[in-house]
């Protein structure tokens, strides 16, 4: 008798084919569903849901392709961080759960402090750690991550703003009972007040 493990079937293609049909058309029902929503709440949602999953999946692959490489790193922290970074922009976008009305430049503004407060807690992170001897090399791993997956979403969601600033609120509700994504679409770029040469 022999020990030696068996190798898995390997599925057809058009099992394989099936799958990822299933799985694609679904994906876009639940896109397009949020899209024509006329609940912001629901079109919010979703698209937050799916840039999160997005990041994460993002983030935990590149974390693990930095292992395998043996390069130190935080991957935890760094998850969290996307989620945080991700969410908070988000939010600051979108201004009608925080209620910022003032300027789009705050997303900005806390995107900047919230990098300075990850460096800072990703140094603390280091100084109390005792088996990682690599400081700078995790710390570098580490925010090249949270600046390179989340910022690529993060961008998608200001595109996204910009798109909807562009097309004169094409996908949002204008109904004055509750606020909606037409609030935040409509209002203009920070602009610089400075001369630029």
């Amino acid at each position: 008798m022999s020990d030696a493990p068996t190798a898995a079937p390997v599925p057809s293609k058009a099992q394989v084919f099936l799958r990822r049909l299933i799985t694609t058309v679904i994906l876009w029902t639940v896109i397009l569903a949020a899209l024509f929503s006329a609940h912001p709440l629901v079109s919010d949602g979703v698209c937050i849901l799916i840039l999160i999953f997005l990041a994460v999946t993002g983030l935990a692959e590149f974390y693990g392709l930095a292992e395998k490489r043996g390069l130190a790193c935080f991957k935890w922290c760094g998850i969290i961080g996307g989620v945080l970074l991700l969410a908070g922009t988000f939010l600051h976008l979108t201004t009608k759960y925080l209620g910022i009305n003032d300027s789009p430049a705050r997303a900005n503004d806390f995107e900047t402090g919230f990098l300075i407060l990850f460096v800072l807690g990703l140094c603390v992170r280091q100084f109390i750690s005792k088996t990682n001897t690599t400081g700078i090399l995790t710390i570098s791993t580490t925010l090249f991550g949270l600046m390179y997956v989340p910022s690529r979403k993060s961008s998608f969601s200001r595109s996204h703003r910009l798109a909807l600033r562009t097309t004169g609120n094409i996908f949002c509700s204008t109904s004055s009972s509750s606020p909606s994504s037409a609030t935040w679409a409509r209002m203009p770029l920070a602009r610089s007040s400075g001369n630029t040469r």
